[in-house]
């Protein structure tokens, strides 16, 4: 008996070891704890809900896929920094990569040769451009995932960045989303040209949400005017490490960047593919 109880307590001892593991680890790096946020090179997906797992009208393969992988997947490959697409759908706001009309036209008198089944989708979609992603959600299905990881790891920070194609009237339905979804409380409020905290202190204080917009949205209290990036499209490798040392443009702006504190580099690293890059990542780097 005496046996069935100490091994009982090496398993209990085993479980806290391995809990206690766990909690020293900032975003599954016990070396990032004492890091800034931006001293920490991470992953960002591109347009991160638009995978190629969904069909459009369950049969055509989503022509504006940039992922495999759909959000919790992604999630437990480790990514913790995604981009989204926002629009309205009638008056909820929606997660999908639309195109412009004339490249959706283009692309479907291509790649869709059965005329009937090419006007049908023409005529359908009309004006509803972000039915066109087969993954097309709501923000707020959305931010409950969001949420509920947060929840369910407190030792793990996930950074948001808004593409906002909304009118500036109708910004306050992305307010409300954060809001009703309880995530409002785990905003971090960086300061202009302050240091940014290090991960350990971003988890102790539970501000573990970072979210950059391209829109003033209210309640979002920072924006990607503090962020420097490369472009977005290339077509080969080539062009993509060409723009890299040799973008004079950027360079100037990097040496110029009023926020030298809390600015924040974002690196397209993706070639594009069709309508959408294959597997599209960027990254966030240090300025300094």
């Amino acid at each position: 008996m005496k046996k069935i109880y100490f091994i009982i307590i090496l398993i209990i001892l085993s479980k806290l070891t391995t809990i206690v593991a766990e909690a020293s680890k900032c975003n599954g790096s016990e070396n990032f704890c004492s890091k800034r946020f931006n001293e920490v090179m991470q992953l960002v997906t591109h347009n991160s809900t638009s995978t190629d797992q969904k069909r459009l009208f369950g049969i055509i393969p989503n022509p504006t896929a940039d992922q495999h992988n759909g959000l919790q997947q992604q999630l437990r490959d480790g990514i913790r920094a995604f981009k989204i697409p926002i629009h309205l759908n009638g008056t909820t706001a929606w997660i999908s990569h639309t195109l412009p009309s004339n490249e959706l036209n283009d692309w479907l008198d291509n790649n869709i040769q059965i005329d009937f089944i090419r006007d049908q989708i023409k005529s359908n979609i009309g004006d509803q451009l972000w039915r066109i992603d087969a993954a097309n959600q709501s923000l707020e299905d959305f931010l409950r995932e969001i949420k509920n990881f947060l929840d369910k790891n407190p030792q793990d920070i996930i950074t948001l960045f808004l593409n906002v194609f909304i009118p500036n009237d109708q910004l306050g339905k992305i307010t409300d989303l954060f809001n009703k979804t309880g995530l409002t409380n785990y905003i971090h409020n960086q300061q202009v040209n302050q240091e940014w905290p290090t991960f350990e202190q971003m988890i102790k204080n539970n501000k573990r949400l970072v979210i950059f917009a391209d829109s003033p949205v209210p309640g979002v209290p920072f924006s990607r005017n503090f962020i420097i990036e490369n472009k977005y499209s290339f077509k080969s490798f080539d062009e993509l490490n060409n723009d890299l040392k040799n973008d004079t443009y950027l360079k100037q702006r990097v040496q110029n960047f009023p926020y030298r504190k809390s600015g924040i580099g974002l690196m397209t690293h993706f070639i594009t593919s069709g309508l959408a890059g294959s597997d599209t990542k960027q990254i966030l780097v240090n300025l300094k």
